[in-house]
């Protein structure tokens, strides 16, 4: 039999990783029919799953850079991991107030404007509801304003 690198499709299932003890991936606990998913050192939250009700919470989210745009003053993020895409939206402070809130809502202004695609982030912020709405989107109703940005790659 000529091997093509390929493998064979009865040893698949033997390779394929147990995603309930993979220990990379958050551990959920059973209580009743609803499942709790317990944070990571990462996240509070994966990118899927904030909706409207979450609005006014401090949350943290991590994962990959999908788009970054930069529209006069305000860097619109989108975040995504395997759940699902967030909006982040930054805000460029206006006036030459140089007090220390401003300049770090500068800098992470900056952060977000030099950002590429594939970037490896983490954001923690309050979610608020967007003014603009995306209905194609699970997670279009809200956006986190984010207090700290970290690449992690």
């Amino acid at each position: 039999e000529h091997f093509t690198g390929l493998i064979k499709p009865e040893r698949r299932a033997s390779h394929a990783r147990d995603t309930e003890t993979d220990p990379r991936r958050p551990k959920r606990r059973e209580m009743g029919d609803q499942k709790i998913k317990l944070s990571t050192g990462y996240r509070t939250h994966n990118c899927g799953e904030l909706r409207i009700g979450d609005v006014g919470k401090e949350v943290t989210i991590s994962g990959w850079v999908q788009k970054s745009r930069d529209k006069r003053g305000m860097a619109f993020v989108d975040v995504r991991d395997r759940y699902g895409i967030t909006q982040c939206v930054f805000i460029n402070p206006i006036g030459d107030d140089a007090s220390p809130e401003k300049k770090a809502q500068s800098e992470r202004y900056e952060t977000a404007k030099s950002l590429g695609r594939e970037w490896v982030v983490q954001i923690s912020g309050k979610v608020i509801e967007r003014s603009q709405k995306n209905k194609d989107r699970p997670t279009g109703d809200i956006e986190i304003a984010p207090a700290t940005i970290v690449v992690l790659n």
